[in-house]
């Protein structure tokens, strides 16, 4: 006798990436992108993103206090990363426009990446979304330089408008909702983002 949903259909995450491909200022190589190499920066990217949306971050921010001459630091590390070339992660078309190559690219859950979309489910699970950029001329890496800025921000407007005493340090963990947004303008990758996250600790000044 088969048990009930041993045969489920697994869950499978789309989303459409870009690239360029003429190649950014400050590159060592000034000619054209291959389509070998957008398709290897496509997947770089969606590891990235498929890794956020499925396992996320550990994330520690410090707030801006110009009273204290604290500066503003945040830290977002990975939990988990999705492996390169592994089955789950496929590439199923691809076009062209201008000088952009789209990708629309699928990552098919295992059991226990299931088990944790369904935790980040939960009701209690926060909400935020945030806004960031980076300077195109740093090079492949901007863009996702960018995601993260958003992500940064996304931390900042959801702690300052719920704690009103600046704290020293905030630690959480939090997972992309979606994939993120980001568009080429005027010289920078512009990014926008949704998170849930948690808080785990939050530490305060110490009071004399």
């Amino acid at each position: 006798m088969v048990a009930q949903g041993a045969f489920a259909t697994p869950t499978r995450h789309d989303v459409e990436l870009w690239v360029e491909l003429q190649p950014i200022a400050g590159e060592p190589d000034p000619a054209p992108i291959s389509r070998d190499e957008a398709a290897r920066r496509l997947l770089e990217e969606a590891r990235f993103v498929f890794a956020g949306m499925l396992y996320g971050f550990e994330f520690r921010y410090v707030p801006l206090d110009r009273e204290r001459d604290v500066a503003e630091e945040f830290v977002l590390s990975p939990i988990a990363e999705i492996p390169w070339g592994g089955e789950q992660l496929t590439i199923l078309d691809i076009r062209h426009e201008e000088n952009l190559m789209y990708g629309r690219l699928r990552y098919t859950l295992a059991a226990h990446e299931e088990t944790r979309r369904d935790a980040w489910s939960r009701s209690s699970v926060a909400k935020a979304a945030g806004s960031g950029n980076a300077p195109r001329i740093l090079g492949t890496g901007a863009k996702q330089s960018a995601i993260e800025d958003a992500i940064r921000n996304a931390v900042h407007e959801y702690l300052r408008a719920r704690v009103y005493n600046k704290p020293r340090e905030i630690t959480g963990r939090l997972v992309l909702s979606a994939a993120p947004r980001v568009i080429l303008r005027n010289g920078e990758y512009q990014a926008t983002v949704q998170v849930k996250l948690v808080v785990r600790d939050l530490r305060s000044y110490a009071v004399y």
